[in-house]
């Protein structure tokens, strides 16, 4: 059974590129490669330099949640380049939206920082409220 449902798989993945192929063009291969470049170039440099720079885990989880969003949101914010409008979907202002979780992420952070910061001096004023 499972050597038939993986060659079912091949014959059904080597289908889908046969038909993939006619709409392969110039500016999806550099679009594509594109993304390579950038996250192998610009990304994971900058993330990885940043473990060197942040020395709060917190505010590294939030720098990179940034990163995610800004890159899901270029589509939204771009729309020179977003395609055709779909009249299934509302127009959003995307703008406010995008800023809103950026908010919302770095009111959590900061939320943790203080937390973390009430819960270090608790210990602290445990530790020299005990005699010894």
């Amino acid at each position: 059974m499972r050597i038939a449902l993986g060659v079912l798989g091949v014959a059904l993945g080597a289908w889908g590129a046969w038909l993939l192929l006619p709409q392969i063009t110039i500016e999806l291969l550099l679009w594509l490669g594109g993304g390579v470049v950038l996250h192998d170039l610009v990304i994971a440099p900058l993330v990885g330099a940043s473990g060197f720079v942040v020395r709060r885990p917190s505010v590294g989880i939030g720098l990179v949640t940034t990163g995610i969003v800004g890159i899901l949101a270029v589509p939204l914010l771009w729309r020179e380049h977003g395609g055709p409008v779909n009249p299934g979907l509302h127009d959003r202002d995307y703008p406010t939206g995008v800023a809103v979780v950026l908010g919302l992420i770095w009111a959590a952070v900061a939320l943790h920082e203080v937390a973390a910061h009430l819960q270090k001096r608790r210990r602290t004023n445990k530790d020299h409220d005990v005699p010894e």
